[in-house]
């Protein structure tokens, strides 16, 4: 026995040791030790009292046993097997036999998803002399000769498809008859023809395909050929001009989104990134991209073309052509679009540049028959000398007077109705009238010539001249201001 942590004559089995002290196990004969609850003890397990019982696991929380082992241990599932039956595999399950079938039967697969069995009809065990055939007697299947002779018991059909001699019961098998031809071309299709004989194709070239020629007609073989066999996934059939052959570049084999279009690649023929509108937008719309895709333009744009030289304009909702008419040709280096009225015209740039300027004198009272020469000044009345320094415009280019407005103000005064003379006094030496009918009878007197034309040059200068008549009542506090340019 175990005393303490000592071994001892009287310690039974094998020992075991618990940390303290030491424990015996017996061991039985023929059993397996297996480990017990503890790691100082063992458990036993009996033999099968049936040899060639092997020892199973129960899993993780049990002793193992003696027992049948299942298919996932590599065992049939099985006690006993039907004696002669053919084993049939269960997936996971124990396997089964078939029922012992009869000589002769073959087993007959039942599909995926049934049992193989037996065929109810036998079937020779042996090939049989060369050149039989099966043949089946109502019931099983039997190697047998061909049939070369037999006795006619009844005919039917139509004149000449089968004949019998007469005075025999053996038949003489004929394929020349109404329907037939003596003859068929080699390799010919074989066409019906209503009542009359069937007739044969010529042999179509390599590549040529069978065309139907319609209800009244006998089909015939393409001119074209086409390839004998499928190339590269997303070829197409093209033509050559003389045949069908495979295209070089492939095309989409599936649909892409909706408004996709086949665009090119440089190699292959591919759905495109932006999409195209999928119906049909309002008359004159066209297509514009919006960054990611063609979208029907907002403004409309004319469906035809417009007389020559119209252009496209927009009137603030559309785009429309324009009434005038524009030069289809840039013209002459430095020309400039001018407006003849009606259209627009290429012409040359003028020469002449345009000038302004203007004189504003403050109130004074003139005299009679005396001419001032105004200046831009407190009082009109300032100088009666023509060529004095404070009275000269002077030109600083080429150019041409065309205009002078302003106007004359009374503040005091109105005089009587007599006529004043304004005018353009060029270098000192050339007057040109601006009016002759100017009257100072009112506050206000405008001046409007827009016909002058007063050729002038760099550095030349003008003066503004005004010459007074002999009023019967003189104006008073009268003030001028006066504008002369080129346009």
């Amino acid at each position: 026995m175990a005393i303490g942590n000592s071994i001892n004559e009287q310690t039974i089995g094998i020992c075991g040791f618990t940390g303290t002290s030491f424990t015996g196990s017996p061991a039985t004969q023929f059993n397996i030790q297996v480990g017990g609850a503890t790691s100082s003890t063992l458990a036993s397990v009996a033999p099968s009292a049936t040899s060639g019982v092997p020892l199973i696991s129960q899993g993780a929380a049990s002793n193992p046993a003696f027992g049948t082992a299942v298919v996932q241990g590599g065992g049939t599932g099985a006690t006993t097997l039907t004696n002669h039956g053919v084993l049939i595999g269960k997936a996971t399950s124990a396997i089964v036999a078939t029922a012992v079938g009869s000589a002769g039967q073959v087993l007959q697969s039942g599909g995926a998803s049934a049992d193989p069995i037996y065929s109810t009809a036998t079937y020779p065990s042996t090939a049989g002399t060369t050149g039989n055939v099966l043949t089946s007697d109502g019931t099983n299947w039997n190697s047998s000769a061909p049939a070369t002779s037999g006795t006619v018991t009844s005919v039917s059909g139509t004149e000449e498809l089968v004949a019998v001699a007469t005075g025999t019961t053996t038949p003489v098998i004929s394929l020349i008859g109404p329907y037939t031809p003596a003859t068929y071309t080699s390799h010919g299709v074989l066409i019906g023809e209503g009542t009359s004989s069937i007739a044969a194709t010529s042999a179509g070239s390599a590549g040529q395909v069978l065309q139907s020629g319609g209800a009244s007609a006998d089909p015939t073989w393409t001119t074209a050929t086409f390839p004998s066999t499928a190339t590269g996934t997303g070829k197409v059939l093209i033509a050559n001009g003389t045949n069908w052959v495979d295209s070089t570049p492939t095309f989409p084999n599936a649909s892409a989104s909706s408004g996709k279009f086949i665009q090119s690649d440089g190699t292959n023929w591919i759905a495109s990134t932006p999409t195209l509108p999928t119906s049909a937008g309002t008359s004159g719309k066209v297509l514009q991209s919006n960054g990611t895709n063609y979208v029907e333009s907002t403004p409309t744009y004319p469906s035809a073309s417009g007389s020559a030289g119209k252009i496209l304009r927009s009137d603030g909702t559309n785009n429309v052509y324009s009434t005038a008419t524009f030069p289809d040709t840039a013209g002459t280096s430095g020309n400039v679009l001018t407006s003849d009225g009606t259209n627009w015209t290429s012409a040359a740039s003028s020469s002449t540049k345009s000038f302004s300027s203007s004189v504003t004198a403050g109130n004074g009272n003139p005299a009679d028959s005396t001419t001032y020469y105004l200046a831009n000044a407190d009082v009109l009345t300032i100088s009666t000398v023509s060529n004095k320094i404070q009275a000269r415009i002077y030109i600083p280019y080429t150019c041409t007077i065309t205009k002078v407005i302003g106007s004359f103000r009374v503040i005091g005064t109105l005089g009587s109705t007599e006529n004043c003379t304004l005018f353009l006094r060029l270098n000192d030496t050339t007057n040109t009238n601006i009016t002759t009918t100017l009257q100072l009878s009112s506050s206000e007197n405008p001046i409007n010539n827009t016909s002058l034309s007063i050729a002038v040059s760099a550095g030349d200068y003008l003066s503004f001249g005004f010459t007074c008549p002999a009023w019967v009542t003189n104006p008073t506090n009268v003030g001028v201001s006066l504008i002369v340019s080129t346009n």
